[in-house]
């Protein structure tokens, strides 16, 4: 009913809307449903409860007799989830060994069904789907040689900033809020971005990532978004990779240095009290994921 011309993004954005009309119609509380998902099938009470913390409002949980859903570790055992992890590990196996001989095979076999056994609960966030699975697959096979070409350049700047002294190397922190998703597709934009040399991910803390950055161009080259694009395009799409990019959304900040926008959260990034961390960096923190539909700015 309300906020229905505007594009939502986050817990922050929620409650922006929310204080405008509390405000607009003179009211003090904020009553929510345990089960409150806008975005997919994502729960937003606990969020919403954080960030409506830094307003006035006061907040209250709505007693329901239903069942709620909790975010669990554990995900339900599937026959398609088993089979897909059965299938990677083994061609993973085969891949390090010899696909042609017969021991290798079987060890292959064996070892795939123990991983497959063990680790098919917690290892996938969905059942794999057609033709969604099959298309992140291949373009995901488009996506390894693009971060290798990354990592081959990287290599070659960092390079030249060590063993020339007369280039900047201006260490770091920074903070960028990146728009691909919580699960697999943050740990692959995490890990691209660790690959990359210049570059560290530090902490993924719900949506926002914490980079260390060695030089400027690393730097610069984060907010750009070029991972952040990619790891979309792998994951939900060419649609989703014409999103603007963290710069352009205003959703990076450097966290040390002359430069610095914000001050470094280091009780917030830690878990430590919030009282010691600024009050800008707890709005900051926005642990929701968008949904496909989102994600692709549909």
């Amino acid at each position: 009913m309300i906020g229905a011309d505007d594009y939502l993004f986050g817990a922050n954005d929620y409650v922006r809307v929310l204080a405008e009309y509390a405000e607009a119609n003179d009211a003090d509380r904020v009553v929510l449903d345990p089960e409150y998902t806008p975005v997919g099938n994502t729960t937003l009470l606990q969020p919403l409860e954080f960030a409506l913390s830094n307003t006035p409002l006061s907040v209250e949980t709505a007693p329901v007799d239903r069942p709620t859903r909790r975010e669990r570790f554990r995900t339900e055992a599937t026959t398609g989830r088993f089979v897909a992890l059965f299938g990677l590990s083994l061609a993973f196996y085969l891949l390090l060994g010899d696909p042609t001989y017969w021991f290798d095979v079987v060890t292959g076999v064996a070892t795939a069904a123990v991983v497959s056994i063990t680790l098919s609960r917690v290892s996938l966030d969905s059942t794999p789907a057609v033709p969604r699975t099959p298309m992140r697959i291949l373009r995901g096979l488009v996506y390894v040689p693009v971060l290798l070409f990354e990592i081959v350049k990287a290599n070659l700047v960092v390079a030249r900033v060590i063993l020339d002294p007369r280039l900047p190397i201006e260490p770091t922190m920074n903070r960028m809020r990146v728009i691909v998703g919580s699960g697999l597709p943050l740990m692959t934009l995490a890990n691209s971005i660790t690959l990359t040399p210049g570059t560290l991910t530090v902490r993924a803390r719900d949506s926002d990532l914490y980079v260390h950055s060695l030089v400027p161009w690393a730097r610069e080259g984060l907010f750009d978004g070029s991972l952040e694009r990619w790891t979309r395009f792998v994951y939900y799409g060419r649609r989703s990779a014409r999103l603007p990019t963290p710069r352009e959304r205003d959703d990076v900040a450097i966290l040390q240095g002359d430069d610095a926008t914000e001050e470094l959260p280091i009780a917030a990034a830690d878990g430590g009290a919030d009282d010691a961390a600024p009050a800008d960096a707890a709005e900051s923190e926005t642990p929701d994921e968008p949904s496909d539909d989102e994600v692709t700015g549909r």
